[in-house]
């Protein structure tokens, strides 16, 4: 159960901070790969939280 409220918490933020990742995504000049690695590192984070999440059951 408390994944699922962490899990929340994160989809709040997303939604709270996702007009800026946008802008920040689009108007960067930062290299091509960027949004690509950001979305790298949300996969590793929920997978992490899932893992932990079963490792309690």
């Amino acid at each position: 159960m408390y994944s699922h409220r962490l899990l929340i918490l994160f989809s709040l933020l997303a939604l709270l901070l996702g007009p800026e990742l946008l802008d920040l995504w689009l108007f960067s000049d930062g290299p091509w790969y960027q949004p690509f690695l950001i979305w790298l590192g949300l996969c590793t984070l929920t997978a992490l939280i899932e893992q932990g999440s079963r490792r309690e059951l």
